[in-house]
């Protein structure tokens, strides 16, 4: 009885005084505790249309830049303003989902892929268009400023072959195109 008693005593009153699952109630609040925790760190689930509106920005920046790195979504203001990648760990997941393809815009037909440009220390992870990957690995390796331009051309190529983008891509055909023009 020594065992049960307490347990079973304190089961049987709330704060009030009257009869309830004390237990129940605290498992309840450890569930809406969790809830609100990941809410905060950003590992609950929006929805497909928050992520579709955040895979639209990132097209945008992939438009103006070629390839997106993490600095690029601290420095726009749209992220900035919404401040739904605040941190690396929530660009790693959102580059990841958006390279699954799975949530798209109406009308959004591009395909995504992430390419990772080693430097000093970690490297850069960038996100871009499958269909200019060619040139989106030479402006991931343009944008790490190294300062020897062999070693610098070199890794392009390595990049390249390993994510079998040797072949020039639609970018590069519309820039040899504006230029026979």
């Amino acid at each position: 009885m020594a065992a049960d008693g307490p347990r079973q005593d304190f089961a049987q009153l709330d704060l009030e005084g009257g009869p309830a699952d004390v237990w129940q109630e605290i498992n309840g609040i450890k569930r809406e505790l969790a809830a609100v925790k990941a809410q905060r760190d950003g590992q609950a689930y929006h929805g497909d249309a928050w992520w579709i509106v955040r895979r639209t920005e990132v097209l945008r920046l992939i438009d103006r830049k070629i390839a997106v790195a993490l600095e690029d979504v601290y420095g726009d203001l749209w992220f900035q303003n919404d401040g739904c990648f605040a941190t690396p760990v929530q660009w790693d997941r959102g580059i990841r989902r958006f390279v699954r393809n799975a949530q798209r815009a109406e009308g959004d037909t591009s395909i995504l892929f992430s390419f990772h440009v080693p430097g000093k220390g970690r490297g850069v992870w960038y996100i871009a268009r499958l269909s200019e990957a060619h040139c989106a690995i030479d402006e991931g390796v343009r944008r790490m400023r190294m300062k020897d331009a062999r070693a610098a051309g070199q890794l392009a190529r390595r990049l390249k072959e390993q994510y079998q983008a040797e072949a020039p891509c639609e970018r590069c055909r519309k820039d040899l195109e504006k230029l026979a023009r």
